[in-house]
């Protein structure tokens, strides 16, 4: 019996239009065996989908649909080792968009049932690249945001590079007072270099079971920053090295949220421990303790404010460890179809032995996010912030240092190219410092280049 008698011998069967011997078996072509496995699927009926396709895969291994609906029976069937095998062959064969994502979605289907959601993750993700439509494309990003709730584990990468006036925060000044002497020379690696400033993070957060009105997770987080000296900075100070500049840390946390007093207000009590090192040696080890809360209750409103305790025992300087209050409140109010405005105020409080860190500081922000993309589906936010900082005890100015800063950030997404919901992002930046401490009045420009999650 060939390929398509097989096949339509077995819808007969399945049909129940076989039972007398004088009936004649219904002969379907390709296209309704298809449909018909598909229907007999949706009904739950998985060992009969099963039959279907195997008479379709008997007349064209190569058959995508047929692949597809037969991984979904066999998993259906609780058999994943051949249902991750078919999505697999499904997708090696796939040609166009609608098969693609057809098989990109039943690959994380199977790897979803078998517990692995992150791997299940990254093929929704290839599925939303892939997505023939708009509609294709907000299931498979609904379906990645159902899988990534459920998944105990989180991971998060963050990528920049950064070309900038000021890699080193040095000074923009070319001499400094100390003690009552006057100008005296800035060295010239103390003062602003340009070069390229490299950072990449990543985060892995495990969460435990969550319950209806809390969660608690554990995190790991690393971060490196590393900076490449321009021509022109290597001139001006030779003996610099772009490794003296490098950053890393290493931090362990663990964080509590849960409901208080309301639905959509939350309490979010957090920890974490810390070491870092810079110009390649540990420069401190850290612990912090913050305590927040969050409140969604009123439509298009977020508003939050958090307390932060730090503790930092400086390796290279004893004189420098020093412990700090930190206390923030913000409100982001959406205006409709307009966009979306965030205001923010952060204070701060440094004890410490050294008259260069003891202190208080200021910053308030305000920013602004268009609804609307722009042409060329870009997307734009901007925002602008003051900051006041004061040492009564500084050594570099009579009377105190005193540093007033502005900043403002200019950020564009790039969401024509989008990969595997990664847009691309491009950030401006300038900041500007006024110190009645010459050593410590600073410029920068920097333009960020980075990458950040679509959904």
């Amino acid at each position: 019996m060939n390929g398509r008698a097989a096949a339509g011998w077995l819808a007969a069967l399945w049909l129940g239009l076989a039972g007398a011997a004088e009936a004649k078996p219904v002969v379907l072509d390709p296209a309704g065996m298809r449909q018909l496995a598909a229907e007999v699927l949706n009904a739950g009926q998985a060992e009969d989908a099963l039959a279907l396709t195997e008479a379709l895969l008997q007349r064209d291994p190569q058959d995508v649909t047929a692949l597809v609906l037969q991984s979904q029976a066999l998993r259906m069937l609780g058999r994943m080792d051949e249902a991750r095998q078919m999505a697999r062959r499904a997708w090696a064969v796939a040609e166009t968009d609608e098969q693609k994502f057809s098989a990109a979605v039943t690959r994380a289907q199977v790897l979803s049932a078998e517990g692995r959601r992150t791997a299940a993750q990254f093929w929704l993700r290839r599925a939303v690249q892939v997505a023939p439509t708009e509609e294709a494309q907000a299931l498979a990003e609904r379906d990645f945001r159902y899988v990534r709730a459920r998944n105990p584990w989180v991971f998060a990468f963050d990528l920049s590079v950064a070309p900038s006036s000021n890699v080193n925060n040095g000074s923009s000044r070319g001499t400094f007072d100390l003690i009552g002497i006057e100008d005296l020379p800035i060295p010239e690696d103390m003062k602003a270099l340009s070069g390229l400033d490299i950072a990449f993070g990543a985060d892995v957060t495990y969460r435990l079971p969550a319950t209806d009105w809390s969660r608690t997770e554990f995190g790991l987080g690393l971060l490196t920053r590393q900076v490449v000296l321009s021509a022109d900075s290597k001139l001006q100070a030779p003996s610099a090295e772009a490794s003296d500049y490098a950053y890393d840390a290493v931090e362990l946390g663990v964080t509590h949220r849960r409901l208080a007093f309301a639905p959509l207000r939350y309490a979010e009590f957090g920890a974490l421990v810390g070491h870092n090192w810079y110009g390649g040696a540990s420069m401190s080890n850290y612990v912090q303790a913050n305590f927040g809360m969050e409140d969604r209750t009123a439509p298009g409103r977020v508003l939050g404010f958090d307390i932060m305790g730090v503790r930092t025992w400086r390796l290279d300087s004893d004189t420098q460890s020093n412990d700090q209050i930190i206390g923030s409140i913000g409100v982001d109010q959406a205006f409709g179809e307009a966009g979306i405005l965030s205001v923010d105020f952060v204070g701060r409080q440094v004890y410490s032995e050294s008259p260069e860190l003891a202190g208080t500081g200021y910053l308030g922000s305000i920013g602004w996010e268009f609804a609307d993309p722009l042409p060329g589906d870009i997307t734009l936010s901007a925002s602008i912030g003051v900051g006041y900082r004061t040492y009564p005890n500084s050594n570099y100015a009579d009377g105190g240092r005193q540093d007033r800063t502005q900043i403002g950030d200019v950020s564009f997404g790039l969401n024509q190219l989008t990969y595997l919901g990664f847009v691309p992002t491009v950030s401006l930046t300038a900041a500007r410092t006024r110190s009645n401490a010459a050593l410590f009045d600073t410029r920068s420009l920097g333009i960020n280049i980075g990458y950040e999650s679509a959904f």
